[in-house]
């Protein structure tokens, strides 16, 4: 895990998904993903200490990721990493 932030070391970040959609890819980001298909989107926001620290937007290639398409992202924890390695 590569997160670290100020003074909260060994503190893990909170997490909530803003927004979470399956959608057309920009160019750059089609580029980046080597394909221009729908891709799924996540807008999250981190936080330590009730302080929201980070605003993130995450593409994923959308064959490989299908999984986190449907389902409530409230289910899935703080750390996105293992939910990848568990569910996809």
């Amino acid at each position: 895990r590569f997160f670290r932030f100020g003074g909260h070391e060994g503190e893990t970040p909170r997490s909530r998904i803003l927004a979470r959609d399956v959608v057309l890819p920009p160019a750059d980001v089609a580029q980046a993903l080597g394909s221009a298909d729908p891709a799924l989107r996540l807008r999250r926001l981190r936080s330590l200490a009730g302080t929201s620290v980070l605003w993130e937007e995450s593409w994923l290639p959308l064959p490989l990721f299908r999984a986190l398409a449907e389902g409530d992202p409230a289910d899935w924890g703080d750390l996105l990493y293992p939910l990848f390695a568990e569910r996809c």
